[in-house]
């Protein structure tokens, strides 16, 4: 033991010099640490700095373990027969303790005992702490072990820098070559071997811990033989099974536990998920290789309604199955990653953080999910392009929880652990304000959870919001834009620092004045995370579903108007056309106005159209049946010999009601108005409505009420209902004010009017003080929410004097519901 310490100590004083500057490295690394929060936000030095230095130390220490590492085992070299160590009482058990523990000591336990501190002080918790451990060791003792691999075999520092860089040219054209016969053979492997981080942290960590045992084996079995032959052989074939694994290893053992199923007792039983065929999308799938047969990919809208405030759920689509009108099935079951990227659901944000979003609205969800992928000639060769679809949705149930709120001024942070923001400056913007924040994030490799609850680019579930408590006003922000200073070195440096660049204001400018001092001072800004509390399964079905190309319209190349009379002068539709020709007649009107972007019913287009004829109606439906054009030439086709395709069509296209009830075909449409309206589809035309309750059905009220309350088209329906008898409108009105008062500002000002009328107070105070008021946040509807005032209150006189009124008997009046007034007392 005394040899050791001999040796270790002969070792230390050797590389004296280089260890010193390595320890300082490690120290200047560790001092780094999160302490990019605290960079000046007007001086962008700072930030650059921050960045360089972060991208540099952890470089500098890896160049030093390689300069230090073959200095310290070619002291006493293991190749050749002439090393003087050999004629020495030195056992090569001694030798490799002494080796082990200059590196294990010094270039091991030391940098991992001043990161797990760092950490520590950094409010990491006990379990991040024992994730971070095996995680440090394995990144810093892959390196030494590479390193001391080569250096074993090689008897001069010069010798070991000429292998090291023959070995790193093989290995890159060995990759490289890899990597190009991957993309002809199987190029998808490439796409699919970086969407899935988990698979990827766990090919990473079976590397790193083969690596190491690999290399430990070539050192033990030099030091202990000395046979060179024997140990290059050993290295190479540690080599080939590290390059080949990430290609062979499939067990994802690092996939976080699914999420379980949410508790009943949660009370999302009403959840259901429809889809909204208005807004089913087909393109081209992007292909890979020549050689892959073209497929259209099928997006659609997946509309989550009902469950609780304060939630939001994200449908993924597990299982599709397509069924056309003559017979033809597709079926796909997902193999998709989930990567939920959160839509940020407005009514929950209001519930949560007890206010109304004024602006930086992103509604409800939008992003297009994938259905099914169809090949294309089964796609071309369908005639019409309308089927059923039944599909299991799973949807990741996410509670939105407030994580802190601080003052919007400089240096005020939010502190959770070792996750931490911090506003480095408030700035003026042309449309409103733009908040520049640091954001501090602990990454782990073994963090299974941490993991899941991040998407492609890395960012958590969480938002920031300016809040104003006592005007109760919300505002989203618009932009995240933000970017790590140290990118580069988080692989070393698991504290990681992202300057984020939050954007508050629309590109109107709208925001711009609401921002007024007064309202900036009682602002602050408030963070929001999504936390995953289960998961539920719903059936989605879906009939009179379109497959439409109607990506091609949207991405058509832009015509000038002149460019597209141009095309229609060409068009001619030959005297007593054929059905062939009549379909190339509509083809060639479509793709004129391909490009087009205007449309309206006295377009050129709308007389063209209706030349076809009633008899040929169908025709144009099934050739083009996304034209802008259908809604005005349809009706003008329209005989009493289609009353049956009208009917059959009505839920396709729902501006078909009108022909409906011109023509008094309500009571033969009865079932599908009925059940098109229990579908709780968005945008029904009003007249859809009136036909619905022209029934008098009592077994559709409870439908009509629920359009009423969830649906946008309420001034109308409200109208419609105020006509029937047994519907107790006080609370249809009660419950359509609650969710109206939360949503857009028109959306709200449409249902003031009504509310007022119902005896409803807040809407009373939203209707003076917000809708006749000089503040910046304007209604629509201004002269609605005077006449409801006016009719329903004692009060008069101009916008400031109704406003000093209810200012002065807020708190004294009393609604009258026989009067339908509101009274001082």
């Amino acid at each position: 033991m005394n040899l050791v310490r001999h040796i270790f100590k002969k070792d230390v004083r050797h590389l004296r010099g280089l260890l010193t500057a390595w320890g300082l490295l490690v120290l200047l690394q560790a001092g780094l640490s999160g302490s990019g929060l605290a960079a000046s936000a007007d001086n962008m030095a700072w930030e650059v700095a921050f960045g360089l230095i972060g991208i540099l130390v952890p470089l500098l220490q890896n160049l030093l373990v390689l300069v230090m590492v073959p200095l310290l085992i070619q002291d006493e070299p293991l190749v050749g027969t002439t090393a003087f160590w050999f004629t020495r009482p030195i056992s090569w058990r001694d030798l490799l303790k002494s080796k082990v523990l200059f590196c294990g000591g010094l270039l091991l336990l030391l940098p991992l005992g001043v990161e797990v501190a760092v950490l520590a002080a950094n409010q990491a918790s006990l379990g991040q702490l024992v994730l971070a451990v095996p995680e440090i060791l394995l990144n810093r003792l892959g390196t030494l072990m590479l390193v001391a691999a080569l250096a074993v075999l090689t008897p001069t520092f010069a010798r070991f820098i000429l292998v090291a860089a023959l070995a790193l040219v093989a290995y890159m054209l060995i990759q490289f070559s890899i990597t190009i016969a991957t993309a002809f053979i199987n190029p998808m492997a490439m796409v699919r071997a970086t969407q899935n981080p988990s698979l990827v942290a766990s090919k990473t960590i079976v590397g790193g811990l083969l690596g190491v045992l690999g290399y430990g084996a070539v050192l033990a079995h030099q030091y202990r033989t000395r046979r060179t032959p024997r140990s290059v052989l050993l290295l190479t074939g540690v080599v080939v099974l590290l390059t080949a694994l990430p290609y062979v290893w499939k067990f994802d053992f690092m996939k976080a536990p699914g999420v379980a199923a949410v508790s009943t007792e949660d009370k999302h039983d009403d959840v259901r998920v429809t889809l909204v065929t208005e807004a089913v999308d087909v393109s081209d799938h992007f292909r890979m290789s020549g050689k892959e047969g073209r497929t259209k990919s099928v997006r659609g809208l997946v509309q989550v309604e009902g469950g609780q405030l304060g939630y939001e759920y994200r449908p993924q689509v597990k299982q599709a199955r397509f069924t056309f009108q003559d017979g033809f099935e597709v079926t796909q079951k997902s193999t998709d990653i989930d990567f939920p990227v959160m839509d940020w659901n407005d009514a929950s944000l209001e519930h949560v953080l007890d206010g109304r979003l004024v602006s930086g609205r992103r509604g409800g969800s939008y992003n297009l999910t994938s259905l099914f992928d169809i090949k294309d000639t089964d796609y071309t060769a369908r005639h019409p392009r309308v089927g059923r679809l039944d599909a299991t949705v799973d949807l990741e149930v996410f509670r939105y929880v407030v994580t802190g709120a601080i003052p919007l001024k400089a240096n005020e942070r939010i502190e959770l652990g070792t996750e931490q923001a911090v506003i480095t400056d408030v700035l003026e913007d042309p449309t409103g304000r733009a908040v520049i924040l640091r954001e501090r994030t602990l990454t782990l490799l073994l963090d299974r959870q941490a993991m899941r609850a991040r998407n492609r680019a890395g960012s958590a579930r969480v938002t920031y919001l300016l809040r104003n408590q006592a005007q109760r006003e919300l505002v989203l922000s618009e932009k995240d834009v933000g970017h790590s200073i140290n990118m580069m070195a988080r692989a070393v440096q698991r504290l990681s620092i992202r300057s984020v660049r939050l954007k508050f204001g629309d590109d109107e400018g709208g925001l711009a004045a609401l921002f007024t001092p007064e309202w900036l001072a009682g602002a602050e800004l408030v963070r929001v995370e999504a936390v995953p509390v289960g998961t539920l399964t719903r059936e989605l079905k879906a009939g009179d579903v379109k497959l439409s190309g109607s990506s091609r319209r949207m991405f058509a190349k832009s015509k000038t108007p002149e460019e597209v009379t141009a095309a229609l002068d060409r068009i001619q539709l030959p005297e007593n056309p054929t059905e062939d020709d009549i379909r190339v007649y509509i083809r060639a009107v479509r793709d004129a106005s391909a490009g087009q972007r205007e449309w309206g019913p006295r377009d050129r287009q709308v007389g063209m159209l209706q030349k076809i004829g009633s008899a040929h109606l169908e025709l144009l439906v099934e050739e083009d049946p996304d034209s802008h054009y259908l809604s005005h030439v349809v009706p003008a086709l329209i005989t009493e010999e289609h009353q049956a395709w009208v009917v059959e069509h009505l839920r396709m296209y729902p501006w078909l009601a009108k022909v409906v009830w011109k023509n008094e075909w309500t009571e033969a449409a009865r079932p599908e108005l009925i059940k098109g309206l229990r579908q709780q589809r968005r945008h029904l035309p009003s007249v859809w409505i009136k036909a619905v309750a022209s029934f008098e059905d009592p077994a559709t009220y409870d439908d009509l009420v629920d359009y009423f309350v969830s649906q946008e088209n309420r001034e109308n329906t409200y109208q419609v209902l105020s006509r029937l008898e047994d519907i107790d409108l006080d609370a249809a009105v009660a419950r359509a004010w609650k969710n109206a008062r939360f949503e857009s500002d028109r959306q709200t000002a449409n249902m003031i009017p009504i509310a007022i009328a119902h005896g409803h107070e807040d809407a009373l105070r939203i209707g003076i003080l917000d809708g006749l008021g000089d503040t910046p946040k304007r209604f629509f509807g201004r002269q609605a929410i005077r006449h409801a005032v006016e009719a329903h209150t004692e009060a008069t006189g101009t916008d400031q004097e109704l406003a000093d009124w209810y200012q002065a008997n807020k708190l004294r009046l009393v609604f009258d519901p026989q009067a339908q007034k509101f009274r001082v007392e």
